[in-house]
Order: structure tokens, then C-alpha cells, then sequence
């Protein structure tokens, strides 16, 4: 029954109250944030502002592979290598059927020229007593006639077809030098689907290349949430504890029918981001707070 009394420390001081003290939880609950609430985030994914999938046209078999994955490489760089003999062969197929038509072009095209000048000599007419007078038969400048349109047609054709021919080489000359896969940017090789003697399909990427300067992020928005986009708007996330910011350049005009989001893009500060690495943040999903913290 009896009573403690608890002496206060200071002159002046008040008493403890007799309610319990906050726990920890609380405490933690009742401090100022140290910024303002955010509201729910969206889900973002970090893009490079350069990426090429590399997919051959026609079924190739790869014979070498001088790329390495997650290898820096510059423009031009050979990243693979396709079998090109059977192009070849078709290629110096074609150059000595084109050189054959314009071979071929030229004979007609004489032969033209022989048919007009018969045409102009067999149109050509003498005076005689005042009267003009043909040197040969009407008929027979007639038919000269029709000899040099045939002609001259025959030869329009066969040049046609050395140029249809000549096109074909230049068609094969590019399929040759596609069987060599180059870098189209300066960047990193982040994919590396085929080895020596796979045989790569149609449309099958082969190679996935990332580059250029920069870092951007595409967000997915609900559509009940597209009020809060606006161009050249903020938004806020954490990589590896840094707090990141991004500008809104890119905002989809309408709702896309499958997923009800609005797709939105914009440009990240990498200079705190990523600086020089910001290739190996492509890919890479965060969670995006609309607007500044």
C-alpha cells in the first residue's frame, strides 16, 4: 500500500505522468517525415536510348563469333559472322550474267543505230525537173521504218535487263556484307544468342547491342492516375539507395485497351544516376513516384 514518489531532477520541473511511454514503433510514427508523402508508385524500367536487335533476313549458319557478352564495342566492330559461300557463289553468278546482257545490250543497240541510219537513206528523195522524186518504194521505206522501231525497241529491252541485272549484283553484294554483323552504335553487347554452326532463322535475334548517351525511363500508368502526368513533369526513385530523378518528355495520347495504363517516358538525370555506366541499368524495373519527394 505504500507509495513511491519519484523526486524531480530539476527545480521546476513536472512529474511523469503515469501514462506508459510511447514504444519505439510509435515514436517512429509520430516524427516528421523528412519529406513529403508520395503518393503510390508505378512501375518503370530503365531503357537505353540506342538498342539494336541484330536478326539475319534469311536462314544463316554462324561460323564465328569474335563478340563477347557485356563487351564494350565501337561502330563497325564485327560482332558475328555468317556462312556467306553460297552468296558468294551467287554473286559471281550474277556479274558474269550482267556483263553477258551488256554484251548483249550493245550488239542491239548497233544493230539500232544500223536500222536508223537504212530508214534516213531509204527516206531520201532527188530532184528531177522540179519534182521530188523517193529513191526507193514507199513500201520498202516503209518497212525500213518499222526495222528500225523494231530495233531500236530490242535494244531498249536488253538495256533494261542489264539494269535489272546490275541491280541484282548490288542486292547480292549487300547480302555478302550482311553476313558480317557489325556494330550499328558504339555500346555494350548485352545479348548473345548463337555459337560456331548454329543456324539462325529468319527474324531470330542473334545479337542485342545497347548504347548511346543517356538514360531514360518508360513508366505504365493507370489510367485513373493520368491527371497526374503532365509534360515536362518529375518523378522520383531509388537505385541502390539514391534517391533519382526523371523529366517527362514522351506521354502516350491515349489508354492502351489491354493493360487500362497510359505509357510514359522521360529522361533521367544520370549524371547522379549512373555517370559513364548507365548500360548496366537498361532493363532494369523501379518503382516511380509521380512528382518530386
Amino acid at each position: 500500500g505504500a507509495t513511491l514518489v519519484l523526486a524531480a531532477p530539476f527545480v521546476g520541473a513536472k512529474l511523469a505522468s503515469t501514462a506508459p511511454s510511447p514504444s519505439p514503433a510509435t515514436s517512429a510514427s509520430m516524427a516528421p517525415a523528412p519529406h513529403e508523402a508520395l503518393s503510390p508508385t508505378v512501375v518503370g524500367v530503365f531503357l537505353m536510348p540506342s538498342t539494336a536487335n541484330l536478326a539475319p533476313k534469311s536462314e544463316l549458319t554462324v561460323v564465328e563469333v569474335p563478340a563477347k557478352l557485356g563487351a564494350r564495342v565501337k561502330k563497325g566492330d564485327v560482332l558475328l559472322v555468317y556462312d556467306a559461300r553460297e552468296r558468294r557463289h551467287a554473286l559471281a553468278a550474277a556479274k558474269a550474267a550482267h556483263k553477258a546482257q551488256l554484251a548483249t545490250a550493245g550488239a542491239l543497240g548497233a544493230e539500232a543505230s544500223a536500222a536508223a541510219h537504212r530508214q534516213t537513206r531509204r527516206n531520201a528523195t532527188v530532184e528531177v525537173d522540179g519534182r521530188t522524186i523517193a529513191l526507193v518504194s514507199g513500201e520498202e521505206a516503209t518497212q525500213s521504218a518499222f526495222d528500225a522501231r523494231g530495233a531500236g525497241a530490242r535494244a531498249a529491252a536488253a538495256s533494261a535487263m542489264a539494269e535489272e541485272h546490275k541491280v541484282r549484283v548490288a542486292q547480292l553484294e549487300q547480302a555478302v556484307e550482311d553476313c558480317r554483323v557489325v556494330a550499328p552504335f558504339d555500346g555494350v553487347v548485352t545479348g548473345l544468342y548463337a555459337d560456331p554452326s548454329t543456324v539462325v532463322h529468319p527474324g531470330e535475334v542473334a545479337v542485342r547491342v545497347v548504347g548511346g548517351t543517356g538514360l531514360r525511363i518508360r513508366l505504365a500508368v493507370p489510367e485513373e492516375r493520368r491527371a497526374e502526368l503532365t509534360a515536362k513533369g518529375r518523378v522520383t526513385f531509388s537505385v541502390d539507395g539514391k534517391e533519382l530523378h526523371a523529366t517527362l518528355d514522351d506521354i502516350a495520347p491515349e489508354v492502351d485497351a489491354a493493360s487500362r495504363t497510359y505509357v510514359a517516358e522521360g529522361t533521367v538525370d544520370t549524371r547522379a544516376a549512373c555517370g559513364d555506366t548507365c548500360v548496366a541499368l537498361a532493363g532494369r524495373v523501379v518503382h516511380v513516384a509521380l512528382g518530386p519527394r
